[in-house]
């Protein structure tokens, strides 16, 4: 039985409800009258030294790209780590991982770790640390498609007062965003000037070499899409930088782009540079980079090569996705509370007084546990015979039904497009380069709806993490045509919310963006959290077109909505006129 079911379960169930909170209740008080003893005052233990020898050994393998060794020791420090007293190794640790989930394209690992980082930034000298982190946050967003927030973050970095390699890196990170905004000409301006800096002429630092390198891989990204001949000089130049320095991350990028400028022109020698860059990104494990290569590969492959590599995509892609999937539930354990050193303070000065009143409370704790043990022993047989048998027959039933549920969305939404791409795949020519362009759309499109299904029904965070399960969950539903505004998602305290209302909160909204996906011509929309009055606001309004309120009926999962508003003892109200906004209003007590 599913979380949310068991609560909806138990919350019909008053008289089951009732008795089992008096046995949790006499259990308490049992074991209380049975603790007669001080509690132990702990002391602290810091780990400092242990601390340092980590650091500097997982900084050798982040610098060697020995990145899966160089995660297992950074999360060691983070665990062991003052926060106080070992700050600066700490705070190095979060930023290392949030570069090398960056790198892994975890873009929801990489957030999630990076975040931790703020708070500390005010404590923070030496400016490198709000820089990487404002980096790392910048690309997450535009590797996510979130180009405003992107941008944003890049320049809060180029407006700290760093050195002229920080400068030059934040200006070539800015170029990016201009460059998937496809406006080449300022793209190229910003990457030239870094490109011909002196700063890059006189260091010998190969590290910066590699910046250089991947800056000129874009100067020639951006030729090539302006359709000028300078592009093969530059990726050719790249590539020159990238095998000095000996990093695999560059020479896969330099592959990667001689291989787009080929592709129109040398299929033989596009082939030749994807294999380069796909055995470059699988050396180092950069599945972004891998992904590309194997579409390269599919692009200029025939026969075997192309069923061989179509199979790695799809199996990549899938691979990525599960990655992510379990992702959010790793790495859950790594936390950070900037008040954590007070509140230990606090709680090592009140201990003494503490066991002083728990003494004298004892007492009277005594006669009232004795009085309620003997009640919980009356009760309790029947009390388990009940949820017994009434546990067994529910949960059967809720199993079953959640399974005839999902396996109709499968067979429903998949069953005849998988058949569909086989028969295709059988009685197409694959060597036509439109018909293997229509393979790859039709491959992307079983992927996503795939993903999509996943989420519908994965598991929900709870704990401080919600806000970004939940943000990002919105942000599943923008498209191109379709803006989704959100506010006062921040000014909520989630922590102060019962977990099985954030779980219902977050299904209805799921379900209530997946019904007005489907129905809504929307282009415009919004959705804003706020509290009041003891009560849990959300309000969600767009401009698409609806019949009028007199015709809305609750259908499918509008009607999901409502029951699981209902749960928690909320309400759901819908207003849609022809010629006015869609807006759907719930509420429910906090």
């Amino acid at each position: 039985m599913g979380f949310i079911d068991c609560y909806c379960f138990i919350q019909k169930k008053s008289f089951v409800r009732n008795y089992f909170g008096l046995l949790v209740l006499g259990i308490l008080f049992f074991f209380a009258s049975c603790e007669k003893k001080h509690q132990p005052i702990v002391k602290k233990t810091y780990h400092t030294a242990e601390v340092k020898r980590l650091t500097l050994i997982a900084d050798d393998q982040f610098e060697k790209t020995e990145y899966e060794s160089a995660i297992i020791n950074y999360i060691k420090i983070v665990q062991l780590a003052d926060v106080v007293k070992d700050r600066a190794d700490y705070a190095d640790a979060l930023i290392s991982l949030g570069f090398i989930y960056n790198y892994q394209s975890d873009y929801f690992k990489s957030e999630t770790v990076i975040t931790q980082v703020l708070p500390l930034l005010k404590y923070m000298k030496k400016p490198r640390y709000a820089w990487n982190t404002y980096t790392i946050l910048g690309t997450n967003y535009l590797r996510t498609g979130d180009l405003e927030k992107a941008l944003f973050f890049y320049k809060k970095a180029q407006n700290l007062k760093n050195s002229e390699f920080r400068k030059l890196c934040s200006i070539n990170n800015i170029g990016l965003i201009y460059l998937k905004k496809k406006k080449y000409n300022k793209a190229l301006q910003l990457f030239l000037q870094v490109a011909n800096d002196k700063y890059y002429a006189d260091t010998k630092i190969p590290g910066d070499k590699v910046d250089l390198a991947i800056t000129l891989n874009n100067v020639g990204l951006c030729y090539n899409y302006l359709k000028n001949q300078k592009a093969l000089y530059y990726y050719q130049k790249a590539l020159t930088v990238s095998l000095k320095v000996k990093n695999r991350e560059c020479l896969a990028k330099s592959y990667e782009g001689l291989s787009y400028y080929y592709s129109e022109r040398n299929i033989k020698l596009s082939k030749h540079y994807a294999l380069l860059c796909y055995k470059n990104a699988c050396e180092i494990n950069f599945p972004t980079l891998k992904i590309n290569a194997l579409y390269a590969l599919i692009h200029s492959s025939k026969g075997e090569d192309l069923k061989k590599y179509s199979e790695l995509s799809v199996n990549l892609s899938d691979s990525i996705s599960k990655v992510r999937k379990t992702a959010k539930t790793q790495f859950s354990h790594i936390k950070y509370d900037f008040k954590i050193d007070k509140q230990q303070n606090h709680e090592l000065k009140s201990q003494k007084l503490q066991s002083e009143i728990l003494l004298e409370r004892q007492k009277n704790r005594n006669l009232i546990s004795y009085i309620i043990i003997a009640s919980v022993l009356l009760v309790i047989t029947f009390l388990t015979l009940y949820m017994s048998r009434l546990n067994k027959k529910e949960k059967r039933e809720t199993i079953y039904q959640s399974e005839i549920r999902i396996s109709n969305k499968l067979q429903r939404e998949l069953s005849n497009v998988v058949y569909n791409i086989i028969s295709y795949c059988q009685n197409t020519n694959l060597e036509v380069k439109e018909r293997k362009e229509d393979l790859l759309l039709k491959l992307d499109n079983i992927y996503q709806q795939t993903r999509n299904i996943s989420r519908d029904n994965s598991f929900i965070i709870t704990d401080e993490n919600y806000i970004f399960e939940l943000e990002e969950m919105i942000a599943q539903f923008k498209t191109p045509k379709k803006n989704i505004f959100t506010y006062g998602l921040e000014t909520i305290s989630w922590n102060k919310i019962d977990k099985n209302k954030k779980i219902i909160v977050y299904r209805v909204i799921q379900e209530l963006f997946s019904n007005i996906r489907k129905d809504s011509e929307a282009t415009l929309a919004s959705i804003t959290f706020k509290v009041s009055n003891k009560e849990f606001v959300i309000t969600y309004i767009d401009n698409g077109n609806r019949i009028e309120d007199k015709n809305i009926v609750f259908r499918n999962g509008l009607q999901n909505m409502e029951n699981r508003v209902n749960t928690i003892k909320g309400k759901i109200e819908i207003k849609s006129n022809k010629n006015e906004s869609f807006k759907v209003f719930i509420k429910f007590p906090i």
